[in-house]
């Protein structure tokens, strides 16, 4: 019966897919146009990343062959360079090989780059928003779950201020998978998948309606909610089938296949891991091929065929260990010795044990952490690294002396003479920062107090009285601006009205952004705090989280932008006052 009704959804969504996929070609075809015409750069950027998103999946040979064509518009010297664009290349390449390693550490230098570009532009954020949103993602896929919410927060602020809908939908599913895999809120990760759905549906997007598709019908399938999850698995596959994408139908066939595995259909189940197979091995994608092989051998432990199992379990190994996804290896280690076990093998058994555990243990782990964060801290302490130039400068002017110098004494006195004047300068130079410091200091502590006094008294003047009065409330009042995870959607939704209307009366009403209001009163909230004597119960961290803030870093950069101070210094001068 079941057989039939797949029978009967392809003959009736049978005819769908010649419009839409003409539709998809000829989208691809339009891009190359855009491509060859536009005059902006970073938006002929943008469009050379949705022509490869657009054809890696359906023709990878036509993608790959037009890289030389896409190269030849960008200079080796003027920014954004051939060599910047290259690595933008690589790292989408690397996301579809399942290479996330590579596609990660390409990703952090892109997003370092263009966070220190001095002219921003509307098309150079829209850029980045795109950069952090996939940021996000491959941390989710590499289950590094602390940093996703900070870059997919940054993507999606950027996404709103630049009125960038693909950005927003984008950091949006990324928080959908987040919690999903994170924190297995599936209730949640299914608020997020409708909301971007809403989105999609405004974009008239196939592709990513089909991706939302299949990853409602993953979450549901978690919940065990077999009624609502297999009919979108169904139509995540006809979607797929329809768009000829094919890494994601064989990924799809998978997902199905988890299903009924877990109502313990297993001929089903089995039937889809074949058709997995078959379209991974077609499509060459080896890192997801594996997840195929691995459902087939998860079947075969449900029908006890203990040998079928470790013969399937073997080849899945194989290609996931190319992919260091270590949570997924550590898995297959672990059906692997239960197969084992069960086949009489204790001793091959025992030894697949002890290296499942290895995978889980926390100093495989930190080492891959460590060298994420290297990079990453590079990226994020901008002070750090003027620190650095400026000692660099230091040590090229020594060394233009000691090559100026003919003889040892002059040498000697000129590296002296340098070293007074070195200290001379930096310690009226730290005087000075001190002082700006301490009036800064200052300054924030009497603008705490006046806010203080004219809280209850202030008085507010604008076109849309109502709504900023309403927003106030809402977002001000009931102090909104603490939740780490508020956006101007969700304020939009509470206040019943949409996202453009309330992000303009903000603009219009408050003088600033969206991202701007927030981090200003959560920066308030944290002076107040202090003020308090809070600094006395809490870290500069744990403040920092009291205030909204979802990381340390992010609690420090906005703190001193609005301060022009950092958490520390102005703590430092409380205790001292």
């Amino acid at each position: 019966m079941a057989i039939r009704k797949l029978l009967l959804l392809s003959i009736i969504f049978l005819p769908c897919s010649i419009p839409i996929w003409s539709q998809t070609i000829a989208q691809s075809d339009s891009l190359l146009l855009r491509i060859e015409q536009s005059d902006d750069q970073f938006e002929r950027i943008l469009f050379i990343i949705n022509y490869v998103e657009n054809t890696i999946g359906i023709r990878p040979k036509v993608t790959t062959a037009y890289r030389s064509t896409a190269m030849s518009y960008f200079e080796a010297s003027t920014f954004p360079t051939k060599d910047f664009v290259a690595t933008i290349w690589a790292t989408l390449l690397h996301r579809n090989q399942g290479k996330f390693d590579l596609a990660l550490k390409e990703n952090l230098v892109i997003v370092e780059i263009l966070e220190n570009y001095d002219t921003p532009s509307h098309s150079s954020q829209v850029v980045l928003s795109k950069m952090l949103g996939y940021l996000g993602q491959l941390y989710n896929r590499s289950h590094y779950y602390e940093p996703v919410l900070n870059y997919l927060f940054k993507a999606l602020a950027i996404a709103e201020e630049e009125d960038y809908i693909e950005g927003q939908a984008m950091a949006l599913n990324a928080m959908a998978v987040l919690y999903a895999e994170g924190f297995e809120d599936y209730e949640l990760a299914i608020d997020y998948s409708q909301q971007v759905l809403d989105l999609t549906k405004q974009m008239d997007n196939h592709y990513a309606t089909m991706i939302l598709t299949n990853n409602l019908a993953t979450y549901y399938t978690e919940l065990k909610d077999w009624e609502t999850s297999l009919p979108l698995h169904l139509e995540a596959i006809r979607l797929a089938e329809t768009l000829n994408r094919k890494p994601y139908l064989g990924d799809f066939y998978k997902n199905i296949g988890n299903n009924y595995l877990a109502q313990k259909n297993t001929e089903k189940a089995i039937e889809y891991a074949q058709k997995a197979i078959s379209a991974q091995a077609e499509s060459r994608n080896e890192y997801l091929l594996a997840y195929a092989y691995h459902l087939w051998g998860k079947c075969m432990q449900q029908k006890r065929q203990w040998s079928a199992s470790i013969s399937y379990f073997e080849k899945a190994l194989a290609m996931a260990k190319q992919s260091r996804d270590f949570r997924f290896i550590s898995e297959l280690l672990n059906d692997y010795a239960i197969s084992a076990t069960q086949n009489q093998q204790p001793n091959k058994a025992n030894i697949y044990f002890k290296e499942a555990i290895a995978y889980k243990d926390s100093l495989y782990q930190a080492f891959k952490i460590k060298q994420v964060v290297e990079l990453e801290t590079r990226h994020r302490i901008q002070d750090v690294e003027k620190e650095k130039a400026l000692l660099q400068q230091e040590k090229t002017l020594q060394r233009k002396i000691i090559r100026g110098q003919q003889q040892q004494l002059w040498l000697t006195a000129g590296l002296g003479l340098l070293a007074i004047i070195s200290s001379v300068v930096f310690f009226f130079q730290k005087k000075q920062l001190r002082d700006s410091y301490q009036k800064l200091f200052q300054k924030n502590r009497d603008l705490v107090a006046i806010e203080s006094i004219n809280d209850s008294t202030k008085k507010t003047f604008s076109i849309d009285q109502d709504l900023k009065e309403k927003i106030e409330v809402a977002l001000i009042q009931n102090q909104l601006y603490l939740q780490p995870d508020i956006t101007v959607h969700k304020l939009a939704k509470l206040l019943d009205s949409n996202t453009t209307y309330v992000s303009k009366t903000i603009n219009e009403g408050f003088g600033k952004n969206f991202s701007s209001l927030i981090k200003e009163h959560r920066i308030k909230a944290a002076l107040k705090a202090l003020e308090s004597g809070a600094y006395e119960q809490y870290t500069i961290e744990s403040l920092g989280n009291q205030s909204g803030f979802n990381s340390r870093s992010a609690f420090i950069n906005a703190f001193k932008k609005y301060t022009g101070v950092t958490p520390s210094f102005y703590i430092k001068q409380l205790k001292e006052q």
